[in-house]
């Protein structure tokens, strides 16, 4: 009928501008970037550890970047390349790399972090089970938590993290959270004169299905959101049982406080 072909012109018609919306969109962001990239490259022309910086700044070059590398030819801004070795020690007046004390009034620790691999390697450390298991053997096949906080045959073991958790964009709230968690449960041990607490088989093998369950309200969203550091730049590899709780940190610290009140300590097994 006229109608419905009125109606289909105007939907390819509606598509093709989506299209030509999105190539343009993507252009002008590659040329934004070039002409950032050549601004980076030019300022840092003029710094002694070239060729460093460069391969530092390479990977993306945007305004915030070029607010850097200005900083960087400040008379009072000195650059250290450690060569990987990081700092040597601290002294009751700054800090030592290469040999040489180096004078600050303030010292800011960004050592930066990872996401997604494995635990032992973030931690720089491994932790071993009753069963003899270490932490990266138990979850070689997947993430195997009560909460995201405790994980079975690793006895007063407490892990904080946004998998099988709650996750947000400021860290240190769901670090408070979880801290709340622990020391409730460590209070509740204290009253009733326990001294060892492991998650359940039980209520280890329900959280997983929890979170394959709720994992499904995340995983559309990843697809479609801006291509970013979170979700690899668009090209999402989605693990449903290592990420973390589909329905949000709100609702996920509503469901640990409605846990606390209950009182029963439900899924953990004490002695």
């Amino acid at each position: 009928s006229p109608i419905r072909r009125k109606l289909s012109i105007s939907k390819r018609r509606r598509q093709r501008e989506q299209e030509q919306l999105i190539t343009q969109t993507t252009d002008t962001q590659t040329d934004e970037m070039k002409v950032w990239q050549d601004i980076v490259h030019e300022i840092l022309d003029l710094i002694t550890q070239e060729e460093f910086m460069k391969t530092l700044f390479e990977i993306d070059a945007s305004a915030f970047f070029q607010i850097i590398t200005i900083a960087f030819n400040n008379p009072s801004v000195t650059l250290v390349d450690t060569e990987g070795h990081g700092v040597e020690a601290f002294t009751e007046k700054g800090l030592v790399a290469n040999g040489q004390e180096f004078e600050v009034d303030c010292i800011v620790f960004a050592t930066g972090f990872e996401v997604g691999t494995d635990y032992s390697r973030r931690a720089g450390y491994s932790v071993t089970g009753i069963a003899g298991l270490t932490i990266s053997d138990k979850w070689a096949d997947g993430m195997a938590t009560f909460h995201g906080l405790h994980t079975r045959s690793f006895p007063n073991a407490f892990f904080f993290g946004p998998q099988q958790s709650g996750f947000t964009a400021t860290y240190t709230f769901a670090l408070d959270e979880n801290a709340m968690q622990t020391a409730y449960i460590l209070g509740e041990l204290k009253k009733r004169g326990a001294t060892r607490v492991d998650a359940s088989e039980k209520a280890e093998e329900a959280w997983i299905t929890t979170i394959k369950r709720v994992a499904r309200q995340t995983e559309e969203f990843q697809k479609s959101c801006t291509p970013g550091y979170y979700n690899n730049e668009g090209h999402v590899e989605f693990e449903s049982q290592n990420t973390f709780y589909g329905g949000g940190p709100i609702e996920f610290f509503n469901l640990m406080k409605k846990w606390r009140e209950a009182g029963d300590l439900k899924g953990l097994e004490i002695q």
